[in-house]
């Protein structure tokens, strides 16, 4: 048994996520992987993992190691990524990685073509109540038809709310929220812009709800855009906040004092949108 580290012909350029150092390596799969990856690898259904630095390695593993590597498992077990699909990041939430890495390398979702489901969709989420603030089980609606999403509380035909998906965003903000698979949906309502706070016990089934309003998104877009390649609608679909915190604002005349406002922005140079929004609360529902 030899170490990993300092063995040539190992793809190391290659790593999962971009800007964490590949010091784990799955040795079933053959691809090298991050600390924090490393756990969602580690199970029964995905394969066995072991230290790059660490581990003793053994000679036909070094050599199975060789003959994969990253780039050769993104050709096989991203093949067929629909394009409307969430691909996270480095500061994306645990949540999106661990449900992007058992979608590969466990259901295999993307080794081969199929209709991924983009339709209408129908099930059950935890919403914040606007008054009470406390999470309460509705019924959520999304119609492919209608290009709306509609949620319901005590009379099951008529919608307590809907959201329209051409002005619809959503992300993921677990720590605003209290909870790991908390979702954000913003939308404008009477020139306002409103916020619901959602999650789901189940992290697949709100990846899949955040993936569903993703393809509505993107569908919308190709309409309304026509002709306009994928690679600008796809950045358009949703976006995050690129900064969030507190600020001091006055009020409408100098006779009014500071007030702290929780305030986000979304800029992005080179395309359509640079935004900044504010509210008398953290979690504040309707944007001033």
């Amino acid at each position: 048994m030899i170490c990993m580290m300092g063995l040539s012909g190992i793809p190391w350029a290659n790593i999962l996520w971009q800007g964490n150092e590949a010091e784990w390596a799955s040795c079933s799969i053959g691809v090298f992987i991050c600390l924090q990856c490393s756990g969602v690898h580690r199970t029964p259904t995905i394969g066995k993992v072991k230290s790059v630095r660490l581990d003793n390695w053994e000679h036909d593993l070094i050599e199975f190691m060789k003959a994969h590597g990253n780039l050769r498992a993104k050709e096989k077990y991203e093949a067929f990524v629909p394009p409307f699909y969430y691909k996270p990041r480095v500061r994306d939430c645990m949540i999106l990685k661990e449900e992007w890495i058992k979608a590969k390398y466990e259901r295999r979702e993307f080794e081969f073509k199929r209709d991924y489901p983009t339709g209408d969709k129908e099930g059950y989420l935890w919403k914040r109540g606007r008054d009470n603030r406390q999470f309460l089980k509705r019924r959520f609606v999304y119609s492919e038809s209608e290009r709306l999403l509609k949620y319901y509380t005590n009379n099951p035909t008529v919608p307590k709310g809907t959201i329209p998906i051409r002005s619809l965003n959503a992300m993921f903000q677990g720590d605003k929220i209290g909870h790991a698979h908390g979702l954000e949906i913003t939308y404008v309502q009477d020139r306002q812009t409103r916020n619901l706070f959602v999650y789901h016990e189940d992290g697949k089934e709100i990846v899949a709800w955040f993936n569903l309003l993703r393809a509505a998104r993107f569908n919308y877009l190709r309409g309304a855009f026509p002709g306009t390649p994928e690679a600008e609608l796809i950045p358009k679909i949703t976006r995050n906040y690129s900064k969030a915190g507190y600020m001091e604002k006055t009020g409408p005349t100098v006779s009014y004092l500071l007030f702290l406002f929780w305030v986000f922005g979304t800029f992005c140079i080179g395309n359509s949108y640079t935004e900044l929004y504010f509210f008398l609360k953290r979690n504040g529902l309707i944007c001033q």
